[in-house]
């Protein structure tokens, strides 16, 4: 091809159209129009090395994603400034799933995905830090005293997809703008992570190096929390939904021995019994990585609690059922409730240190919340319990190292509800 046929009009190879220089884009082996490019999946990178009939199967297959649309329920969205998830539930079930930044996302046909075929999803938060310096009598910029730093933060989710030939990965922006937070106070080890140091510490985890620290901004600090939150419940969407998914296997393969031994728990001789097999069903559950554990260990209760009321009306003199351990929750030492001062909010143990207690709007202290919860005589945010307890969750499994996620949160569901603010609002 010689330089001036690049000026000759061409064939889009896809729709036919005649399009000029500055009107097509390079496939492997001919080229497509811009209007054709915008058909294609928007998470499809590869468009430099696909063939003109790869780009058809993919255009077909779009086709067919967008009539699927027409059948897609949507039972939930997540998400609050740039990217939203969309969410279809069966029975409670998060079963299929799609991203977009458009509320009219049909314009955009957004591709539909199987959490079953989601392989992995983490939060990725990419920091940018800066030293903030001021000029001196001479001119010249210098530290203040103390320092002073903002941390840029950039929230993303990554997931690893299967069994798509136009992806195997998706990378979308959890927040609209950068999010900045500002620290004061000496930093060891330079800049990197001081803003989440002052979060780790704010639900009473140590993070060593930092001397001092405060936030500037409480509304960018607030965003930071919303944009942590979002993530939180994308990454629980799609472990529920890969739960789920995996569930019919799951139970063929390892529910009938353990269903088996929930009927022997209704008929046991005696309450010795009842909680060895009680204990037995919770080991061998809890080491199948994908089995619905949640529906086991409801019809492990139900089946206790009948043979608890079966033992003891035979055996009307016999000692009250032994009851289950009451749960531990701090983060920091596992102890009980009332073995200490707790936040009646988020659960962070409240010791000597006055500074984290929470404040009233005349500045006293209130030592039933910590400042992180409860600031000038009112809530720092408005949330539901279950968003509270998924919000600790990652700093209860930093604490304690081979708790699993369900673990903790099943210990801060049987804790929390006897917290004041959540008893207050039952």
């Amino acid at each position: 091809m010689g330089l001036f046929d690049r000026f000759k009009k061409q064939d889009c190879e896809i729709c036919g159209k005649e399009v000029g220089m500055f009107g097509y884009k390079k496939l492997e082996d001919g080229e497509i129009c811009k209007d054709c490019v915008k058909l294609l999946s928007p998470w499809f990178e590869d468009r430099r090395h696909a063939t003109v009939a790869q780009i058809k199967e993919q255009i077909a297959y779009r086709e067919q994603n967008a009539k699927e649309h027409e059948n897609f329920t949507i039972s939930r969205k997540i998400g609050d400034e740039e990217y939203f998830m969309y969410i279809e539930e069966v029975s409670g079930v998060p079963t299929r799933f799609f991203v977009t930044r458009l509320s009219d996302y049909k314009a955009e046909n957004p591709d539909i995905i199987s959490f079953k075929d989601v392989i992995s999803c983490v939060t990725d938060i990419q920091v940018r830090d800066e030293e903030i310096k001021q000029k001196n009598a001479e001119g010249q910029m210098v530290s203040c005293n103390p320092r002073r730093y903002k941390h840029h933060h950039d929230f993303y989710i990554k997931m690893e997809i299967r069994n798509n030939p136009y992806f195997d990965d998706i990378k979308f922006r959890i927040n609209g703008s950068c999010i900045t937070l500002e620290t004061v106070g000496d930093i060891g080890g330079g800049f990197g992570g001081a803003a989440l140091a002052g979060l780790f510490q704010g639900v009473g985890l140590s993070t060593a190096g930092v001397q001092t620290h405060s936030y500037r901004n409480s509304s960018e600090n607030r965003r930071y929390e919303e944009c942590r939150m979002i993530c939180q419940k994308i990454e629980q969407a799609v472990e529920d939904g890969k739960r789920g998914a995996a569930a019919p296997a799951a139970q063929s393969a390892g529910a009938d021995p353990l269903l088996k031994m929930i009927e022997q728990i209704k008929s046991a001789p005696d309450l010795g019994t009842v909680f060895s097999l009680q204990s037995e069903i919770a080991h061998q559950a809890t080491s199948l990585p994908e089995f619905d554990w949640s529906r086991i260990k409801a019809l492990t209760e139900a089946a206790v609690e009948v043979a608890k009321q079966r033992i003891i009306a035979q055996e009307p003199g016999s000692a009250p059922a032994q009851e289950a351990p009451k749960p531990k929750f701090c983060p920091n030492c596992g102890a009980p409730p009332e073995g200490g001062k707790f936040c009646q909010s988020c659960g962070m143990p409240l010791g000597s240190d006055k500074t984290i207690y929470g404040t009233e709007k005349d500045g006293s202290l209130n030592r039933d919340y910590c400042i992180y919860c409860y600031k000038d005589g009112s809530f720092t945010g408005e949330m539901t319990m279950e968003e509270m307890i998924e919000a600790c969750i990652p700093f209860t499994l930093e604490a304690c190292p081979g708790k699993t996620a369900a673990e903790a949160r099943a210990e801060m569901q049987q804790f929390f509800p006897h917290l004041k603010r959540w008893a207050q609002q039952s």
